[in-house]
């Protein structure tokens, strides 16, 4: 990955009862992000996270749990964009 795209870090597996945790840190400083969580099957909604610009170098935002499934995360800002 080149160095001008954002970053995210987010562990694999989560129960249904577990909030959803996870690190972003944007391409250049203190600028927000927005970062958009879907179902891979495209059977439910999105869910779209805006992370406030931060001097930290990685912002660590929590999600309310969500229901069982295989999710897609995509982090959008600074013009650019990083899916997983």
């Amino acid at each position: 990955m080149r160095a001008d795209h954002p970053s995210r870090d987010i562990d694999g597996i989560f129960t249904s009862q577990e909030p959803l945790r996870f690190a972003v840190r944007p391409s250049v400083e203190a600028v927000g992000l927005e970062v958009v969580i879907e179902p891979v099957d495209g059977a439910g909604p999105q869910k779209v996270v805006s992370v406030a610009p931060s001097d930290e170098p990685w912002i660590r935002p929590e999600v309310s749990p969500l229901p069982p499934g295989v999710y897609r995360t995509t982090v959008r800002g600074d013009r650019r964009k990083l899916s997983l």
